[in-house]
């Protein structure tokens, strides 16, 4: 490595003034064209080593009342710089036959040298060159070397340096995840006797000292035994560092295409005798699924039902049967990746489209539209446009005042009612829309917030939270159909609702609650009343910006977080630690509402939570008390586990509502109609791809569509939800609404059967008995997660 040369700076510090050695040694700094500065007390000294990371310190140790040894401690811990620099401690001068003081105690308190005083400017010059030249020099050097481990710290290659004694005096981070080992276990140990595997050759050792003992470079495939036993082939280079004679051995390793990972050898198809081996134990083993007692709750009886069976899912199954049964190395090995395989973060859906949605092609044209699989963008230069932003009536530039929403005293007293009702699933948001003049989510979310008490944990007034709602509301565009403030409001009451359920109240902390009911509020801010597919579609800045991966989700939960650090920083008294965790956990919900990971989402609650879940109730013949006690104190205790649960949270709150009472499920639905009948005019207007063709304004079947998106969407995860958290009243109104979408289904299937001429459904008879059958549509879509929806 090229060292850089440059001017030397150097520190004075000099207690008395007008000091003839002080003096001298500025003579000798300007001789030499040194950059100094000159200090007189010890806490400019150590503010000026700091700001100027001085290379050399003179401190004059001369001073009776000046404490230089307290001075340079503190300049060595003061900064990582103070590791490197070099202070040089001025003492009296000694006379010939007198004796000399020992420096001892000057090197224990961090000076290199000692220099005694000479009132002489070419003495002081030959020190300072002498310093440089040497100390200083090496010093830079080292520093140097700090950041070729910091690059060693980051590359993906495994690399350990030994001595000439073969002991490991330093490995990095990848060496740890290659090996298996932590640092602080191998450090000081014979890499020969710790890495080696019996799988080498058994000249492989002559063979690399050949070569190092000539100077050069050795390089081949070398097996590596990992900390649980099994052999790893890296490829391997091996070099000398040193001169004539070695004094260290420097190895890198990697995994390079042409050696196989030892995970292929694990999951490689296995000989007929093994199946042999594991179908006989699959055979003998009885698996809890298989157990059936009349004292286990219904709900829990569900849930091997609902897991998705995935291939992950099945790998764990049988490797937790199998694994009982078979020799220790091969049970560790099991183990292992059980541990792996089981962890809430890694366990994923299938990809593709079920069989099921494809066959119909309602269900897959909405489910293509919710999820964006399936969409690939037209290469037809017709449908390519420059970047159009979605026009707003909505600026960023808000009034900070409390909500200019004068109530007169009747709606005063109605609204107080009302709000009684809050804790209710039955609760009507659209009441409170209507006595709120459109500004349901200020009035619902000050009372919500008092009573999970977010003032007190923010540590703000009631004032700014009021404002805050205020800013937030603001920013959703209320000439959206659907995406407006009063849907942020509904599905900020149903995650209130739901974090009052016994389990989720039990594992949740405060912090997890607050940031829930923030991330609700704000979930869809800023929504155009278009999704995800016609963004990308037509170019979108936001498109553009995102890279067309969760484009809505990602602009909420960031747009939210910056017009809230410009006008209302309700987080301004959070500590930084507490704002991060907050800030991150919000970003994940919100993020968690786009409906492309829905089954991801989904897949992972069922296997990582409720299949714990019955694991426990297995385990005491459904018995739930004690069992499920623990279980929810080892809940609380994991992060992981608890994120995976908030997604699930929010997103049940934000497609509530095919589980609504049956009015306001219907009302939703007129609502998100109009939205997509809009956003299919657009398209077609604009000659874009049309993303979900159901969705014509004069010939869509809303209640197959409805029908569809709670069998492939809804369903699953409210029973999941229920299983879990316990919500019967939203299974009966979920039931009730998807029997009412059923029976009007079938009735305009036969209507459209018995037609003559081609009919709209819009033209049939409505199921919302006040809606207009020329607009409304005939049934409800309840597929509310604004972002991707």
């Amino acid at each position: 490595m090229r060292l850089s040369i440059k001017t030397m700076q150097v520190l004075l510090v000099f207690p008395k003034a007008e000091d003839a050695q002080g003096n001298t040694f500025q003579q000798a700094c300007e001789r030499r064209s040194y950059k100094y500065h000159l200090s007189r007390n010890a806490s400019s000294a150590l503010e000026t080593f700091i700001n100027q990371q001085s290379d050399l310190v003179i401190i004059d140790c001369r001073q009776s009342d000046f404490e230089a040894e307290k001075l340079c401690r503190a300049m060595r811990c003061a900064s990582k710089h103070g590791e490197y620099a070099v202070i040089l401690a001025l003492t009296d001068h000694v006379d010939r036959n007198a004796s000399i003081p020992s420096v001892l105690p000057l090197l224990t308190a961090g000076f290199n040298r000692a220099f005694s005083e000479i009132i002489n400017v070419d003495a002081c010059l030959n020190e300072l060159v002498t310093l440089e030249m040497g100390e200083v020099r090496n010093m830079w050097r080292l520093m140097a070397a700090s950041a070729v481990f910091v690059a060693l710290e980051n590359t993906e290659d495994a690399v350990q340096i030994t001595n000439e004694n073969h002991e490991i005096q330093y490995v990095n981070a990848s060496f740890e995840k290659m090996c298996g080992f932590r640092r602080e276990d191998v450090l000081g140990k014979d890499e020969r006797n710790l890495l080696h595997s019996d799988k080498n050759g058994a000249d492989i050792f002559n063979a690399i000292d050949s070569n190092i003992n000539r100077g050069t470079m050795w390089e081949g495939v070398y097996h590596v035994k990992r900390r649980e036993g099994e052999s790893l082939p890296c490829r391997s280079r091996v070099s000398p560092a040193g001169t004539s004679s070695i004094r260290h051995l420097v190895t890198v390793r990697n995994q390079s295409a042409d050696v196989p990972s030892p995970y292929d050898t694990i999951f490689h198809p296995p000989s007929p005798d093994v199946l042999k081996y594991l179908d006989n134990i699959w055979r003998k083993t009885k698996r809890p699924s298989d157990v059936t007692s009349i004292s286990r709750r219904p709900s829990v009886q569900r849930i091997h039902s609902m897991i998705i069976k995935t291939p992950i899912y099945q790998v764990i199954s049988l490797i937790n049967e199998v694994k009982e049964n078979t020799p220790d190395e091969i049970h560790r090995c099991l183990q292992q990746i059980y541990d792996i395989l089981t962890n809430p973060e890694n366990v994923f859906c299938p990809n593709g489209i079920p069989d099921k949605i494809l066959e119909d092609r309602h269900t897959r044209e909405l489910f293509t539209g919710l999820t964006g699989f399936g969409i690939e963008k037209e290469s037809n230069n017709s449908h390519e446009e420059p970047p159009h932003r979605l026009q707003s009536s909505d600026s960023r530039d808000r009034t900070l005042s409390a909500p200019a929403i004068l109530l007169s005293d009747a709606a005063n007293e109605q609204m107080g009612l009302l709000l009684q009702q809050a804790t209710s699933w039955e609760f009507s948001i659209i009441e409170m829309e209507r006595l709120s003049n459109k500004k349901p989510l200020y009035h619902l979310g000050m009372n919500i917030f008092e009573r999970f008490r977010v003032r007190e944990f923010l540590n703000c007034t009631d004032e700014m939270l009021g404002q805050w709602l205020n800013l937030v509301e603001s920013h959703y565009h209320a000439n959206n159909p659907y995406h407006n403030s009063t849907h942020a409001a509904d599905v900020l009451q149903a995650t209130a609702y739901f974090l009052e359920c016994s389990r989720v109240q039990a594992i949740l902390t405060p912090m997890d609650k607050v940031a829930a009911l923030l991330a609700a509020a704000v979930h869809d801010v800023d929504h155009p009343g278009r999704n995800n597919a016609f963004l990308c579609n037509s170019n979108d800045p936001l498109a553009l910006l995102y890279n067309d991966v969760s484009v809505l989700e990602s602009h909420h939960v960031s747009f939210a977080f910056q017009v809230t650090m410009e006008k209302v920083n309700i987080f301004n008294e959070l500590p930084r630690e507490d704002y991060r965790s907050l800030r991150q956990t919000i970003i994940d919900m919100v993020l968690a509402t786009d409906m492309s990971h829905h089954f991801e989402h989904v897949s992972k609650f069922n296997n990582a939570i409720l299949g714990r879940l019955e694991d426990e109730h297995s385990t005491v013949g459904g018995q739930s008390g004690d069992s499920d006690s623990a279980l929810i104190a080892r809940l609380a205790q994991q992060p992981d586990s608890r994120r995976v649960i908030k997604r699930i949270l929010i997103k049940a709150a934000d497609i509530n509502n095919p589980a609504r009472p049956q009015a306001l499920c219907r009302e939703w639905t007129n609502r998100i109609a109009q939205e997509y009948f809009q956003q299919t005019d657009e398209e077609k207007k604009r000659s874009l791809p049309v993303v979900m063709p159901i969705f014509e304004r004069h010939s869509c079947n809303i209640p197959k569509s409805q029908v569809g998106f709670i069998d492939y969407f809804v369903r699953d995860m409210f029973e999941a939800w229920d299983t879990f958290a316990t919500v019967p009243t939203i299974i009966k109104h979920l039931n009730e609404n998807y029997a009412y979408w059923n029976e009007r289904a079938l009735h305009q299937n036969q209507t459209e059967e018995n037609s003559v001429s081609t009919q709209s459904p819009m033209n049939s008879e409505s199921p919302a008995n006040d809606a207009p059958a020329s607009s409304e549509p005939s049934g409800a879509v309840t597929f509310t997660t604004g972002p991707s929806s």
